[in-house]
């Protein structure tokens, strides 16, 4: 069975294998005798017979192949195969010391924190995974992956807040479902229909996702996948109305069918809350350019109630100059009615994203276009990436978030000795910020003048792995570190050379194939201009994982 590593919450460390093969090969002290000494050993019981006085051995033909299918290896459970075989068990559990200290300054609008502040905030984390196969009857599988985060300190003004801050929070179980069939081992039935019931994740269109509680079946053929699914919707981490999500997909490998060197997919999906139907159709198409390259293009619609309009249509080439050189292109159209990433939320507005625009809020979408390239060029044990990239809005633009950049970098990686990575990247994003907007006079609705100007980054990444021991012993050693430089204005003052710093360092160790011990801690300083009443932000957790 194979067993996946599970990582939950803060304590996001993946467990990575490294396998070493020897092989030893030893010469002859003498020539080689290829001569046959004795005849082969044979399979089927022959007729006794006299010895001759010379033997003559005959090869046998092959025997013709079966056209007789393989037998349902998966027709039973074993019942050699124990449960542990069958079962899976992960769970860790650790202590996560976050700290936001203070410096003593007023906030920007001049007052102090109060002595509700928390400058430091315990945590209790971890996470359970439970998985079976080929329990009760074969080809059923069953999976559950669960989380938990709490505040020790219960703090309620924090420098630090967290998605489990929400109430009733703390506990996740963020998928629960028992699946019968898609098994790859057997024939018929049983390989081609499967079906799923209980807490999924469903994501269409590689853009939007959702967790529903509810049932799926799906169907495939050498050529086509066909899936349809319905359940009631999950709100993680937000309160907000739950509604009923539906919908299918169907795929297609046209090569197979057709002969031709593409393959297709269309995605549906509805949410159906407060008496209102949302609906999202997505298609994507990946077509094969020769032997060199890739086309990749993509496309969805968005729609409220009964309207239905192009949220964005874009595509991306891969092609493969040489062995060593591969160039990547995109293009994207983007319209200010897309969604984000959630039929709940009918708006572009994207708070993973709102890291980009450095606190200046979250104001409804334009229209815009971005295009982007990227080479990745490798010899040897070196690996070199350059990439531009660019988002022109069209229109109008009178808020600061939705205001377009320029940007680009640079990165190296390579392999230092048998058992070290490392990799330095460099980063520069340009803004074209609105200076009309900020002379005096101007209206305070439109803000596209304030926010980052421009920005600069300098990183490096080091991934140290020590050789295998016996038993499944291992360790792991990882670190970096960062510094960005930000520039920006609003209509009252500008800032440059804010500069702040950090670095992070993760070790791992593996005692054996079932024991695995993490710790691991981060150091930023905050920006001295958005955050100057904190002095540093760290972070500081152990954690322990068992396999059973």
């Amino acid at each position: 069975m194979k067993r996946a590593v599970t990582t939950i919450g803060t304590m996001a460390i993946a467990a990575l294998t490294l396998q070493a093969s020897h092989i030893s090969l030893a010469s002859a002290d003498k020539p080689l005798d290829l001569n046959i000494h004795y005849a082969p050993v044979r399979l089927n019981m022959r007729p006794r017979v006299r010895p001759a006085t010379k033997v003559a051995v005959v090869a046998q033909p092959a025997p013709a192949a079966s056209t007789e299918p393989p037998a349902d290896v998966s027709s039973t459970i074993p019942a050699s195969r124990s449960l542990r075989e069958r079962m899976t068990f992960r769970i860790n559990a650790g202590v996560n010391l976050e700290s936001a200290t203070t410096s003593g300054t007023l906030l920007r609008g001049g007052s102090a924190l109060d002595d509700s502040y928390a400058s430091s905030r315990p945590w209790i984390v971890g996470g359970a995974m439970v998985g079976s196969k080929d329990v009760l009857l074969p080809s059923m599988n069953a999976y559950l992956l669960s989380s938990f985060q709490f505040d020790a300190s219960r703090s309620s003004n924090s420098g630090l807040p967290a998605p489990t801050d929400a109430e009733g929070e703390q506990l996740q179980i963020r998928a629960g479902y028992v699946e019968w069939g898609r098994d790859e081992r057997t024939k018929g039935l049983r390989n081609q229909l499967w079906l799923r019931g209980g807490r999924q994740f469903r994501q269409n269109g590689g853009a939007t996702f959702a967790y529903f509680d509810g049932a799926t079946v799906g169907w495939r053929t050498p050529t086509t996948q066909f899936t349809g699914f319905v359940g009631r919707r999950v709100a993680l981490y937000v309160d907000t109305l739950h509604g009923v999500t539906f919908g299918g997909s169907v795929q297609s490998d046209l090569k197979q069918s057709r002969g031709w060197p593409a393959t297709v997919a269309l995605d549906y999906q509805g949410l159906a809350i407060d008496s209102e139907l949302r609906s999202l159709i997505s298609a994507r198409s990946d077509i094969a350019l020769g032997k060199k390259g890739t086309l990749f293009v993509r496309a969805r619609v968005v729609g409220t109630g009964g309207d239905l309009t192009l949220g964005r249509i874009g595509g991306r080439v891969n092609y493969n100059v040489n062995r060593n050189l591969l160039i990547v292109a995109d293009v994207e159209n983007r319209a200010g009615g897309d969604l984000a990433y959630d039929l709940a939320a009918p708006s572009a507005v994207d708070v993973v994203d709102i890291a980009r625009r450095l606190g200046v809020g979250l104001s409804a979408p334009v229209d815009a276009l971005t295009v982007g390239a990227r080479a990745d060029y490798r010899v040897g044990v070196r690996e070199y990436i350059g990439f531009v990239r660019a988002e022109l809005p069209r229109g109008e633009v009178l808020a600061a978030d939705r205001v377009g950049f320029v940007e680009g970098g640079a990165a190296m990686a390579t392999v230092l000795g048998t058992r070290t990575w490392a990799n330095v990247q460099y980063l520069t994003r340009q803004r074209s910020l609105d200076g009309a907007a900020n002379v005096p006079g101007s209206s305070f609705a439109n803000t596209g003048g304030t926010g980052i100007s421009s920005l600069h980054e300098l990183a490096l990444d080091a991934v140290w792995r020590g050789p295998a021991g016996k038993n499944g012993r291992k360790w792991r050693l990882s670190g970096g570190a960062f510094y960005r430089v930000y520039a920006g204005q609003t209509p009252y003052a500008s800032f440059s050379n804010d500069g702040r710093g950090g670095a992070r360092a993760d070790a791992q160790f593996w005692l054996n194939q079932t024991t695995h011990l993490m710790f691991g801690g981060e150091f930023a300083q905050p920006s001295p201009t958005m955050s100057r009443e904190l002095s540093s932000i760290t972070s500081v957790r152990v954690g322990a994982e068992a396999l059973f």
